[in-house]
């Protein structure tokens, strides 16, 4: 199902991959969720293999990664250096996100849209209003992207959502050279090898102010800043490593509204 470009209704348009395996596995709830509480902003979901069954949505526009030739080159030629066990150290699983990201934006070529938003696909959507959120935090013409920055608590930002400028003169160098990163093999030169490390380290080429910092801005604790942001917290939910299988993120809520969303998904899923 590869779709024209979409008909522009707002100056936002969210982007996400997964594999066949995230698809079955959070994938499917992501595109659900997202089209029963934001019809109004388009989505582009970039797939890598052939994912059967990806529901036709008026929002949704489905396109191949652009580099699928280069991450099937990285694979084969890395693999044996990639950890099974610690993402820090997975480049292989990571190489799919600033690759989406590129392509997607390649994809927009010759549109209007300002604002290239990156969610995770392991994230849920809860209730309206993400577009309002959005609006609030997003980076002004002087900044390249909003990001949740969170450097008091680990050494790198939290990837699951970024705001891009598609509009800043330093937008697709920061985009491009991040996949260059992955896709031509330097990423094994850096003490991480995941897309947030990255992103982050690419942060320091740029002048002061260049990015909208979040966390420092409206005061958002800890390293789950998208769960513990009350602009956010209610209209989505990153479900991170093992929140999959809770269903929900406990970070930022109290001991009662972590027992609710226990009862509730537990009941849910009976």
């Amino acid at each position: 199902m590869i779709q024209s470009k979409p008909n522009q209704i707002n100056n936002f348009i969210v982007v996400t991959t997964c594999s066949k395996r995230g698809y079955l596995e959070y994938g499917k709830n992501f595109l659900e969720s997202f089209h029963l509480f934001n019809e109004t902003i388009p989505l582009i979901f970039v797939r890598d293999q052939e994912i059967d069954k990806v529901q036709s949505k008026e929002n949704l526009i489905v396109i191949q990664n652009h580099f699928g030739s280069e991450i099937e080159l990285f694979q084969k030629e890395f693999f044996h250096l990639c950890s099974e066990s610690n993402f820090k150290l997975s480049p292989n699983r990571f190489i799919y996100k600033p690759t989406a990201i590129v392509s997607a934006n390649k994809f927009l070529d010759g549109t209007n849209y300002k604002y290239l938003v990156w969610i995770d696909a392991d994230t849920i959507f809860k209730k309206p209003g993400l577009l309002e959120s959005f609006k609030r935090i997003a980076p002004d013409d002087a900044q390249i992207a909003s990001v949740f920055e969170r450097f008091n608590s680990m050494n790198y930002l939290e990837a699951g959502l970024m705001i891009f400028n598609r509009d800043h003169k330093n937008f697709n160098e920061y985009i491009d050279n991040c996949c260059n990163i992955f896709i031509s093999g330097k990423i094994f030169d850096f003490m991480e090898w995941h897309d947030a490390f990255i992103w982050s380290q690419l942060m320091n080429a740029y002048p002061p102010d260049s990015f909208r910092l979040l966390c420092k801005e409206f005061q958002i604790p800890g390293s789950h800043p998208i769960a513990a942001f009350n602009i956010l917290a209610d209209k989505m939910d990153h479900l991170k490593g093992k929140n999959k299988s809770l269903g929900f993120s406990p970070e930022g809520r109290t001991i009662l509204k972590n027992l609710q969303a226990y009862l509730t998904n537990r009941l849910q899923n009976f």
